[in-house]
Order: C-alpha cells, then sequence, then structure tokens
C-alpha cells in the first residue's frame, strides 16, 4: 500500500560559497492522505511534516496544505506560485496518489473520481501543469516523484471503512496506470522518482516511508550538490528496501549546494555514493546472494567495492561474494551471543553490528576496538578482573575480525585473530571457566581456517594443533565432556586434512584411525545422536579416501560402505537437512567410482542408479534449488557414463537427454546461474558421445556443436574462467575425435588444432593442472593420428612428440593416475612405431625403452594379465633398433620362454624358436 509522492523543488546556483545564505527559500508542502473514493493512504501527513522541518532547517519558508481537493489544491499552487515570484529556491512537495494516463503524469488529489476515464482526469491535476507554473516563477526546478504501482482502485473496493469506490469503469482500469510514467529532460529541472518507472515504491512501516526520511536525512548533507544528496537518497532507500525500491532521477540542473560545500563524507554516505556506479547485472548478483543470506545490501556492496571485485570473472565474484555474505553472517551471529559483564561493552557491540549491517565496516571496527580498550585498561587496572576482562577483549577482537572478513578484508581478520589469540595464551594457566576455554578453541579454529583459505598450510596446521591441544586440555582437566570430545575430534579432522593435503599421508591417517576410537567409545550413549553420527560419518569417509589413495579400493569399499550406514540413518530420520541429503549423494558417487575402478560396471551401474533416484527425491523436496538441481544433473550424467561405459548409448542418451531437459528448464526461470548453463554444456557433450554409439552422426554433430556454442557463451562472459576454457577445449576435441572416427580427417584436423591451440595456452598459464594438461596430451594424440592418416608424417609426429613431453614433464614414471599414464604410454608408443617408420632409430629406440619402463613399474605395483606379452613386442622392438640387439634378443627370449611355459603367449607374439633363430644370425 503505497502512493505516488511527487516533489517540485526549485532552486538556483548559488555563485559563491556565502551565496546560500542570502537565497530566498519558499517551500510549499502537501500531503494527501484521507482520500474520499480511492484508496487512502496511512504515512502522508507524517511525512510532510518530516519534510517540512527538513526545509526550515535549511533556511526555506514553508507553506503547507493537507487533503485538499483539486479546486484548493490549484488555488495553493497559484498562491505558492505569486509568492514565490523572485525566490532563489522554491520546494513544493507532495505526499499523495499518482497515476500515468495516456503517457502523461497526473497528481490525484483526495477528492479524485475514478468512475471513469473522463472523470478522472478532470478531477486530477496533470504533472505537467505543476511543473509549468513553477517554472514560471523560478530560473531552476527540481521535482521528485515518490511513485506507488500498487492500484490504487482495485483494493478500494473491498475497502471496510467503506471510502472505496463503488465501481471502476473498465476504461480506468485499462488505461489508468497506477504510479508515474517516465519524464523527459528538460532545462534548468530536474525530476526525482522514489522508484524506478514502473516499479513500486514502499510506503514505509513506521511512521514515514523509505524515500520521505531518506530525503529528509540528507537534504542537508555537507559537501554535496543536489544531485549527489538524491543520489544518496537513491542508494538508501535501494538498500533499506532490499533492492525492491531504486529511485530513479533525471536531471537538467547545474551543480547546486543547499547546505555546506566543505565537509567529509562519512563511511557510510561515501559507500551509498559507489554504489550508485554498480552495474545493474552487478546489482543482481549482489541482491540474489543478499536474500539467500537473510542479510542487508551494504555490508555486500561494501566487500564488492572495497575488495574491487568488480574487476572480476562472474563465476569468481559470485564465489567471493557468497564468502563474505557467510562472513557477515557469522560475524551477526557472533556480534549478537557474545556475553560482556560491563554494560557499555555490550552497547559498543550491538553498535558495531549496527554499522557493519549498514557496510561501515571501518566505523564497526573502531567501535569495537573502544570496547577492547576498555576491557584491557580494566584487565590492567583490576587484576582480580583479569581473567574476565582478557576474554571479554579477545572477544571482541574475534568480532572485529569477522566485520573484516564480511568485507573480504584478510588481512585484517587475520591481525585481529592472532591478537585475540595471543591475549588467549597470556591467560593459559590461568583458572579460566569452560566456556571460555571452548571460546578459545574456536578461536583457533577461526584462525586455522583463515590460514588456510589464504594457501599457508603451515600456519594452518600450526593453529590446528593449538586448537587440538585446547580441547585435549579441556578433556584431561574432566571439564567439557561430551562437548569437548566433540571438539577435539573436529579439531584433529582439520589437523589430518592439512596433514593429508601436505603429503603426510600416514600421519593424517594415524589421527584419523585415533578420532575413529575416541568417537567410537561414545557409541553407547551416543546412539542416534546425529551430530555425532556425522561425525562419524566424516571421519570413516575420509579414511576412505586414503584408503583409496593407496590404491586399496576394497579397503576404501569396507569405510565407504560403513560411512553409506551413516549417511542413510542422517538421511531417514533428518531428512530436511540438505547436508544430510547431500552427504549421501557424495559417498554413493564415491562407492559408484570405486567400484568403477574395480571394472565392477555392473555394480557402479547400480549404485549410481540409486543415486540418481535419491537425487530425484532431493530436487523434489527443494523445487527450484539448484544446488540440489546439480545433484540431480550429476548423478544424471554418472549414470549416462556408466551406460555408454556399458556400450549402452540408448539409456545413456535418455540420461543426457533429462539432465539437458532440467537444466534448460532452469535456465528458462533464471539464465544468470551460470552452473546450470555449465551443466547444459556437459549434458549435450554427454549426449553427443551417446548419439555416435548409436551411430547417429548427424545428431551428434549437432548436440557437440551446441554444448560448444554454450561454452562458447559462458567464456566470452568470464574469459579468464579457466575451467569454462578447459571444457570449451574438451568439446572441440571430442568434435574433432569423432570426425576422425568417421574418417573425416581435415574436419578433424582443423577443429584439433584449435583446441591444442586453446588448451596450449591454458598449459602454458599458471593455472594449469592435471586436467588440463591431460587434455592436451589427448587432443595431441587425435591430432597425431588423423595427420598421419593423410600422411602429413611429419606434423604427426610432432603432436605425438608434445603429448609424449608432457608426460616426461610430469613425472609419471610411478603415478597412480591411470589416465595420465595411459595417455603418456600411447604417446610413446605412436612416437615410436612412427619414427622407426620413417627411419629415425635413435629416436624410436628412446621412446619403447622408456614405455617399457613404465610398463615394468606397473607391472611391480599392480601385475596385468597381458604386461608379458606387451614387454615382450617392446623389448623386440628396441632389439630391432638397438646398435647392439643380443643383450635385447636375450631379455625378449627370456620372456618368451616364461609366457611359453605358463601358456600366454599369443598368435602373432614372437616365439621362443623365432627369437633362438635371430640370435644365432647375430655377429
Amino acid at each position: 500500500m503505497r502512493r505516488f509522492r511527487w516533489v517540485v523543488l526549485i532552486a538556483c546556483l548559488a555563485a559563491a560559497p556565502h551565496a546560500a545564505m542570502a537565497e530566498k527559500r519558499v517551500a510549499l508542502v502537501f500531503a494527501a492522505q484521507d482520500y474520499e473514493t480511492i484508496r487512502p493512504l496511512a504515512n502522508p501527513r507524517n511525512d510532510a511534516r518530516l519534510i517540512e522541518r527538513a526545509l526550515e532547517k535549511l533556511g526555506f519558508e514553508v507553506s503547507s496544505e493537507s487533503d485538499r481537493d483539486l479546486r484548493r489544491m490549484r488555488r495553493a499552487l497559484e498562491n505558492f506560485v505569486d509568492d514565490a515570484e523572485g525566490a532563489d529556491v522554491a520546494f513544493v512537495y507532495f505526499a499523495g496518489h499518482g497515476v500515468e494516463i495516456g503517457g502523461h503524469n497526473h497528481l490525484l488529489p483526495v477528492d479524485a473520481d475514478a468512475t471513469s476515464l473522463d472523470r478522472l482526469k478532470e478531477t486530477s491535476l496533470p504533472l505537467e501543469e505543476v511543473r509549468a507554473a513553477v517554472a514560471a516563477a523560478a530560473r531552476s526546478v527540481l521535482i521528485v516523484l515518490d511513485a506507488c504501482r500498487n492500484d490504487p482502485f482495485g483494493a478500494a473496493r473491498l475497502a471496510p471503512d467503506g471510502r472505496g469506490a463503488v465501481s471502476l469503469a473498465p476504461e480506468v482500469e485499462k488505461s489508468a496506470r497506477p504510479g508515474l510514467g517516465r519524464v523527459g529532460r528538460a532545462e534548468n529541472t530536474l525530476f526525482a522518482f522514489s522508484a524506478a518507472p514502473g516499479e513500486t515504491a514502499a510506503d514505509g512501516a513506521g511512521e514515514n516511508s523509505p524515500f520521505a526520511a531518506a530525503l529528509a536525512g540528507f537534504l542537508d548533507t555537507d559537501g554535496l550538490e543536489i544531485r549527489s544528496v538524491l543520489t544518496l537518497v537513491q542508494q538508501q532507500v535501494y538498500d533499506e528496501t532490499g533492492g525492491r525500491q531504486l529511485p530513479y532521477v533525471e536531471s537538467g540542473l547545474p551543480s547546486l549546494f543547499f547546505a555546506s560545500r566543505s565537509g567529509d563524507l562519512p563511511e557510510r554516505e561515501a559507500l551509498l555514493l559507489a554504489m550508485a556506479d554498480i552495474t545493474a547485472g552487478m546489482r543482481a548478483e549482489v541482491e540474489m546472494i543478499a536474500a539467500a543470506g537473510d542479510m542487508p545490501l551494504a555490508p555486500l556492496y561494501g566487500a564488492l567495492i572495497s575488495a574491487d571485485l568488480k574487476a572480476l570473472s562472474a563465476q569468481d565474484r559470485t564465489a567471493k561474494l557468497e564468502e563474505a555474505a557467510a562472513a557477515y553472517g557469522k560475524a551477526r551471529a557472533d556480534l549478537r551471543t557474545l556475553s560482556a559483564s560491563d554494560p557499555e561493552v555490550a552497547r559498543l557491540r550491538s553498535e558495531a553490528e549496527a554499522q557493519m549491517g549498514l557496510g561501515a565496516f571501518d566505523r564497526a571496527r573502531a567501535i569495537l576496538a573502544e570496547a577492547v580498550s576498555i576491557d584491557a585498561e580494566s584487565a590492567d587496572a583490576l587484576a582480580e578482573k583479569l581473567v574476565s576482562r582478557r576474554v571479554s577483549e579477545a572477544a571482541s577482537l574475534k568480532a572485529a575480525a569477522g566485520v573484516s572478513l564480511a568485507q573480504l578484508d584478510y588481512a585484517a581478520a587475520l591481525d585481529a585473530y592472532e591478537k585475540a589469540a595471543a591475549l588467549h595464551m597470556r591467560i593459559e594457566n590461568e583458572a579460566v571457566p569452560d566456556a571460555d576455554r571452548r571460546a578459545r578453541t574456536w578461536l583457533l579454529a577461526d584462525l586455522g581456517d583463515l590460514q588456510a583459505q589464504l594457501g599457508s598450510t603451515t600456519a594452518a596446521l600450526d593453529a590446528y594443533r593449538r586448537m587440538e591441544a585446547s580441547a585435549r586440555l579441556r578433556l584431561t582437566q574432566g571439564e567439557g565432556g561430551d562437548d569437548a570430545v566433540r571438539d577435539l575430534g573436529l579439531a584433529m579432522l582439520r589437523v589430518s586434512d592439512v596433514l593429508r593435503a601436505q603429503g603426510d599421508i600416514a600421519g593424517a591417517e594415524a589421527l584419523l584411525d585415533e578420532n575413529l576410537k575416541m568417537r567410537g567409545a561414545q557409541r553407547a550413549r551416543m546412539e542416534g545422536n546425529a551430530d555425532w553420527l556425522t561425525s562419524v560419518a566424516n571421519i570413516t569417509e575420509r579414511i576412505g579416501d586414503i584408503r583409496r589413495q593407496r590404491q586399496d579400493l576394497d579397503g576404501a569399499l569396507s569405510y565407504y560402505d560403513a560411512t553409506l550406514s551413516f549417511r542413510e540413518w542422517l538421511v531417514e530420520h533428518y531428512a530436511n537437512r540438505p547436508e544430510n541429503r547431500d552427504g549421501l549423494l557424495s559417498i554413493l558417487g564415491r562407492i559408484g567410482s570405486v567400484r568403477y575402478d574395480k571394472a565392477d560396471f555392473a555394480g557402479a551401474a547400480a549404485i549410481w542408479a540409486r543415486r540418481l533416484e535419491e537425487a530425484r527425491r532431493f530436487a523434489a523436496d527443494f523445487p527450484g534449488d539448484v544446488p540440489a538441481s546439480i545433484r540431480l544433473f550429476d548423478a544424471l550424467l554418472s549414470v549416462g557414463d556408466a551406460a555408454l561405459a556399458e556400450g549402452d548409448g540408448n539409456r545413456a542418451l535418455a540420461a543426457y537427454d533429462e539432465a539437458a531437459a532440467g537444466a534448460r528448464a532452469l535456465i528458462a526461470r533464471d539464465g544468470r546461474q551460470v552452473r546450470l548453463h555449465y551443466a547444459l554444456a556437459q549434458s549435450l557433450k554427454g549426449a553427443g558421445w551417446a548419439h555416435l554409439a548409436r551411430r547417429d552422426r548427424p545428431a551428434a554433430y549437432a548436440a557437440f556443436d551446441e554444448a560448444r556454442a554454450v561454452m562458447d557463451g559462458l567464456t566470452a562472459q568470464d574469459p579468464r574462467n579457466v575451467q569454462w576454457r578447459l571444457y570449451r577445449a574438451r568439446i572441440m576435441s571430442d568434435i574433432g575425435t569423432a570426425r576422425y572416427q568417421a574418417g573425416e580427417y581435415d574436419k578433424a584436423i582443423a577443429v584439433l588444432e584449435r583446441s591444442v591451440e586453446d588448451l596450449g595456452a591454458l598449459a602454458a598459464g599458471p593455472a594449469a593442472d592435471r586436467d588440463i594438461r591431460l587434455a592436451l596430451m589427448r587432443a595431441l594424440l587425435d591430432l597425431g593420428r588423423s595427420r598421419r592418416l593423410i600422411d602429413d608424417n611429419a606434423k604427426a609426429r610432432d603432436a605425438y612428440a608434445g603429448a609424449a613431453g608432457i608426460g616426461r614433464q610430469l613425472d609419471l614414471v610411478s603415478s597412480e593416475d591411470s589416465a595420465l599414464r595411459s595417455s603418456f604410454e600411447a604417446a610413446l608408443y605412436n612416437l615410436g612405431v612412427l619414427c622407426e617408420m620413417l627411419g629415425d632409430t635413435e629416436v624410436a629406440a628412446a621412446a619403447f625403452s622408456e614405455l617399457a619402463a613404465l610398463v615394468r613399474d606397473r607391472d611391480a605395483r599392480q601385475p596385468g594379465p597381458d604386461t608379458g606379452r606387451r614387454l615382450l613386442d617392446l623389448t623386440v622392438k628396441i632389439a630391432r633398433l638397438s646398435a647392439d640387439p643380443r643383450p635385447h634378443y636375450e631379455a625378449a627370449l627370456e620372456l618368451a620362454e616364461r609366457l611359453e611355459a605358463a601358456s600366454e603367449l599369443g598368435e602373432y607374439d614372437a616365439t621362443p624358436a623365432q627369437l633362438r633363430e635371430q640370435l644365432a644370425r647375430l655377429p
């Protein structure tokens, strides 16, 4: 329920700093509240009085009119124009309803009649009439419109006080638009709307509308001319309404000051001015993240501007804004839950929270610094209060760190955390209440988490070790009980994660085993406790990850199966918690992957099918939730991949098509979610391979081309996004591979060369990782094969050599990465065969020898059924190319004899008899 309000402000530019005091300033303030036949309003008279007081403080002579009919409105306007003759500044303020009729704006007096369109025109005051009348009496005009787009007519028919219109003509409903339309630029005139044309303005939950409150609050801002003042009003209203209302200004005025021309802007006002320069796209990002986090807009804008996130890619900026939102929520919760024995400290913390909500991070930190100072001075002066004051001082510092994190000021946050931790260290040996010891534990957790986020694992490990020691101390002193055990377990999880990241797998596993034993001892009294089960599941899942990392797939499965039982119980009893559903989907994905690695394709497919079923339920229970939908798409992709591995193109296509359809539906609702576009590209890429499995090449090419087009759009929007660029290059490689398999070698080469170029640029950059190098190796292999088939052997050799060079850089001799190793081995084999054909025996022999070393290493760690035959083939090739072939033929003979004895010699393998004959012919 809101009306339109308009403000006409006629002003002239002061010629010198002292001229403002000599200006003649007059104002007319209207309020229309008690409408006779249309929707009445609640706040116009309050708003008029507020604006009247603000104008009087600025030296205006103010005349006020309330609830006037059209005749008295016009008379008041005529009298005002007469009085305003020769005035430098004239201000006319109206609070009431307004409509747009046929492209013209009309103000509604209290006797406006909407029973017909003609009657509405006759009983309303055209805005242009007001502008023209006032402009004739003054040199400059400012018109501010606080316009409502809520229907002033429709609900009036149901108004309980009977003041609504009994009937409303259809022509009025069709032709009269509630609120006001856009106005054009006029010389020496400024138009300002309280909301964008076509949008809604709020009446306000209190005594005043957000717009009137902001206008009254900022009119006397020192150092700003009127357009900047209105920018402050605009952004204040936008922030206060959570982005639902954004005032709009159209100015034809020169610079104009109402207050002093000098003065420094407070932090809040400086932020509001900076917010005005943010693009509509970025505003949408901020609004979406703020709404998801149930937080005000200003803190996110503060983080966006102070951390210069505007320069980041869309994906990176979103991640940073989500991080800032989470930090704000945590800091707000900390400030609300912190207790303080000193009421002044409590008051300061409350004020700091309010300032943080306004985006005034520096002011919030300064206020918390006052609280820290109070506690520090008291602790130094009164020894008996030392412990409580040090704890309170540390709590304020921790809150200050949270404020800094909400601004993404990591250095300031780290400094505050370290100071707070140092204060706790000073009282470590004092008698400290258990609650304060627990606060120390979690302060160290926050410090370690920030160090880990900043990439300093050594510093993070130190903080986590201190966290662990603090939790152990609580236990040894018999304090905290199960609560202390839980905190110690969480500390041990953090330590083990860092140890694993640093390569200390044994240390991580030992700590996880100790953690599991400690939490297992609680089983009898913790049965059915969700937090306990979650903690145990997190431990067993990590142990399974380590076993899998060590290629102990059976051991990994045993721990994953235990984890699955915990996750299933949590979902059964707490299905309304998304994190439980997410945990179940995650462990099912792990189990499916291990079964796939064990070549148990049927088992993997069954697990992935169940994961898909769970993902469907998850998405159905949280309709429209993007993370839940992404999980569903991911599950569908896994089912499609498993079906492809089994050669079932039809089942694979059904899964990929369902994922694509779901992604398209969500994109149609909110196309800003880049994750949905990426999911669509993944689905289309999979569908391309499914079509190939079904021998439908035209459909495959169409799917690949659409996937590439989607990624073209994402990379154009975010050209620095490595993930997008890599996936686009992979799709190009897939297209090239498909063309190669179809015998379309020229087309394959053209596409693969572009893919190699893009992947090469990524591999040469700082973001080069395993996935980029693997994709480049595979693209080079396919490029080499295609070139060889058109007899372009020189360039084919270059492609194979490039792929082999990447493998050498990665030092894959002892690698467990089967995908990288197989690509490296293929590159070496193709390079050796081609070089042998070209007569480059030295390079060929080196490639085969390097490949043989890889095969022997793999056989020593994980024997395979065909390893012996492969080594025999390579050894014979090396002997044929060697200047001294005898030792190689002798090694080949030994291998052949062993294979023959085991009945493993193949039809086309060199036999012992052939090798003996070859040795006999050697000199």
